[in-house]
């Protein structure tokens, strides 16, 4: 079970000179039990499992999807990270790195990449962006503007007919 996405698109990298401040945030995003969605023995969400104690901090009782709990311990620089995620990641000729694909089911990602927004950059003038395809073929976009991430739906416009 699960949903699969693809990422079709995106002009986003993180500059050389900020990945040593990517690699913190994506690690200070350990200690948002909240987010995740992966656990064991009925822990998800930062809670145990009757549901109502926060669990604070990184535990080995709630996870990340595709993630090991306390992932900060075993990868050591931004790049290993985006790649347990599922991400490819290349790095540029100037030692930025650049987001190539994602083709897996839907998990983490969006909290990883909103965790990077302050720090993404993109190749051109247009602000970061990342173009996804859901299996049903939905379309949409994630777009970071002044530091701040933001989901955009596709809307498809159709031309005005041509004789042919």
């Amino acid at each position: 079970m699960g949903y699969y996405v693809s990422l079709t698109d995106s002009n986003a990298i993180i500059p050389a000179d900020k990945l040593d401040e990517a690699y913190k945030l994506l690690c200070d995003l350990n200690q948002r039990n909240d987010l995740k969605t992966g656990g064991s023995g009925g822990y998800a969400f930062g809670r145990t499992p009757e549901g109502e104690t926060p669990i604070d901090g990184p535990h080995d009782k709630v996870w990340f999807s595709w993630m090991p709990w306390n992932y900060p311990e075993v990868y050591t620089n931004a790049a290993e990270v985006l790649e347990a995620v599922g991400f490819e990641v290349v790095y540029d000729a100037d030692g930025s790195l650049g987001f190539q694909s994602y083709e897996n089911k839907t998990g983490c990602e969006e909290a990883f990449l909103s965790a990077l927004a302050p720090v993404l950059a993109s190749y051109g003038s247009e602000d970061p962006y990342f173009s996804w395809t859901g299996e049903d073929h939905e379309r949409w976009r994630h777009v970071v503007v002044s530091g701040d991430f933001f989901v955009q739906e596709a809307i498809i416009a159709w031309g005005t007919p041509k004789s042919i």
